[in-house]
């Protein structure tokens, strides 16, 4: 997991760079909550850990890169539809 945590921090270190302070406060607070994870190790399941720190790391994606704020497909199908129709 140390892996997600260092790529996790590298996204912190994104959202920072970009000034995007909200972002970079919401990932530090995901990077923290995974080192406590981590730290619990002994109680928590290994399928957990993984869950918890791959959903951490879309996240970090979606906000570092804006991809929350991207049209999906089935918007565009949708604006593509009312065109043909």
């Amino acid at each position: 997991m140390q892996l997600g945590q260092a790529l996790l921090t590298i996204a912190v270190i994104a959202a920072v760079s970009h000034k995007n302070w909200q972002n970079a406060l919401a990932l530090a607070l995901f990077l923290t909550a995974s080192v406590v994870f981590v730290v619990m190790k002994n109680l928590l399941p290994a399928l957990f850990d993984f869950l918890f720190v791959f959903a951490a790391l879309l996240n970090a994606g979606g906000w570092v890169w804006g991809l929350f704020y991207q049209r999906g497909i089935m918007m565009k199908l949708f604006i593509l539809s009312r065109f043909l129709l």
